[in-house]
């Protein structure tokens, strides 16, 4: 019975489209984080990630 559904025409164009535009936003920050300059590659690589750890407080 699944054989004879056919895709519309429609429904190929859009899943066409949606790979294009994937390969498009990724495409676009691939060559972004290419060209970023030696300056900005080191602040980013030294930002901390996660703050840090506070210590527990205390119950005297």
């Amino acid at each position: 019975m699944l054989r004879r559904l056919q895709p519309s025409e429609f429904q190929s164009l859009l899943v066409i489209a949606s790979f294009a535009l994937t390969l498009l936003v990724f495409a676009f920050f691939f060559v972004r984080a290419l060209r970023l300059k030696k300056e900005q590659i080191h602040h980013l690589k030294n930002l901390p990630l996660q703050d840090e750890p506070s210590p527990p407080p205390s119950h005297d």
